[in-house]
């Protein structure tokens, strides 16, 4: 992967002091498909045997789960956590579709959160429907066994609901890569430490735990 940043507006070009604006997910999956690898593995092989993630199916999902994070209100600031019992490479995706619309991952499993995403209901094997007596294979939606829960009025996480079935809803459209100011805190680390967009654009693996493909 190139390690030139694509910025969407240069430092200094919207005022002489400001930081300029990026998405460091734009570097992981819009660009490469810009580049015409649509096709080309996301995941390396030891986490994606079969090579179902292409930059393609995972810029897909990330997009979609970003969707439906930004109408929980998910957006620059807004605490996220993505519990530890969450699987890879849901986890991965998950992290991203955060950060894609600016939210702040957070890592401390105590600090308060306005969403989190954790181990849901195991959903069932539903990989083949029947339409007009032919049978068609269903898409795993890559988030099957995750649950959302988002903070309510009184202050408190919702009863979380199950994603599989909300990332095969139509009407929620995915979310495109947010401008996001370089200097944007994305990542909360457990011990303190504040990440910057412009940070995780420059080191993915700031980001991902489960290693790309080459």
């Amino acid at each position: 992967m190139s390690t030139e940043i694509h910025w969407f507006r240069r430092p200094g070009a919207i005022a002489p002091d400001h930081p300029g604006t990026l998405n460091p997910v734009y570097e992981l999956l819009d660009h490469p498909i810009v580049l015409g690898r649509a096709d080309d593995p996301f995941l390396a092989p030891e986490h994606d045997a079969e090579g179902f993630f292409t930059h393609e199916v995972a810029l897909d999902r990330v997009a979609k789960l970003a969707g439906i994070l930004r109408l929980l209100g998910v957006g620059p600031d807004a605490p996220v956590r993505i519990a530890a019992e969450v699987p890879e490479p849901a986890a991965v995706l998950a992290r991203l579709a955060v950060i894609r619309v600016g939210g702040r991952l957070t890592e401390d499993a105590s600090a308060p959160v306005d969403v989190e995403l954790r181990a849901g209901r195991s959903a069932p094997v539903r990989d083949v429907h029947r339409a007009f007596d032919k049978p068609v294979r269903r898409l795993p939606s890559g988030f099957a066994g995750v649950a959302v829960a988002a903070r309510g009025e009184d202050g408190a996480l919702a009863a979380p609901v199950d994603l599989d079935p909300v990332m095969r809803d139509a009407r929620i459209e995915p979310a495109a890569a947010a401008e996001l100011p370089a200097d944007l805190v994305v990542i909360a680390r457990e011990d303190g430490a504040q990440v910057p967009a412009l940070a995780v654009a420059e080191s993915p693996a700031s980001v991902l735990t489960v290693p790309i493909a080459n």
